[in-house]
């Protein structure tokens, strides 16, 4: 689907995005509109767009990288679990992105996240992604070397966990030699952070409630509550 062709339906009124700060946009409703876009008065040249995927266009205002968060979450880790991404552009457009799992722990959320936002970007355009995982950021760009020396194994000599996750991030982030990671302070203020974080509770609120659909007296829940307490 085209980048920036969908209207935006459940923001504040005003059409785009205010100019992107350091606290960046408001977009506490995200959650609310699977793909939330804003019109541009003037389109962008056709020289100053990017292919994705065959489907969507991502634009980038040249030496003006596209802003991207992650963050990801699971409830009574290991248990129901959910990531988000948004991605935004200079001009206020966004893009979220979600998803979950009904088993898993944090990291491989956080993990999750970094990977569906890195997948999500064209190849040719600079990208800064923010996440609050000193996890994330120092294994995709300090522990890399190492675990890939030592046979994906840590100082300590145990193997390195979730190397299927962080294996497709090192392919996907080798793929996008112009994205890079940035960490940011969790719950301090950072309007995107908050959204991505918010987003990414909200899917695996969501997965619990599935996981709890499915429960039965033999069929007990693998977390929290037991059936008779419901």
């Amino acid at each position: 689907m085209p980048f920036g062709s969908l209207t935006h339906d459940h923001g504040p009124s005003g059409g785009a995005f205010p100019h992107l700060s350091q606290k960046g946009p408001d977009l506490a409703r995200l959650a609310l509109a699977p793909r939330i876009t804003t019109r541009s008065r003037h389109p962008p040249r056709p020289c100053d767009r990017a292919q994705h995927r065959g489907d969507a266009r991502l634009t980038a205002v040249p030496n003006r990288p596209l802003i991207v968060y992650a963050d990801g979450s699971a409830i009574d880790n290991p248990g129901p679990g959910g990531w988000a991404a948004v991605i935004v552009r200079e001009d206020g457009s966004a893009r979220p992105l979600t998803g979950g799992e009904d088993h898993t722990t944090n990291n491989r959320m956080e993990l999750t996240a970094a990977l569906e936002a890195l997948k999500a970007l064209p190849a040719d355009v600079p990208a800064v992604l923010h996440l609050d995982s000193d996890y994330v950021v120092k294994g995709a760009t300090v522990w890399r070397k190492g675990w890939e020396r030592r046979g994906w194994k840590g100082s300590s000599g145990k193997a390195v966990a979730n190397r299927d996750l962080w294996e497709a991030l090192y392919a996907a982030a080798d793929a996008r030699p112009h994205a890079t990671f940035k960490w940011v302070r969790g719950h301090a203020g950072d309007k995107l952070n908050e959204t991505v974080d918010r987003l990414a509770r909200a899917e695996a609120e969501k997965r619990k409630l599935l996981v709890r659909a499915r429960w039965s007296p033999d069929n007990p829940a693998p977390f929290g509550r037991t059936w008779e307490a419901v």
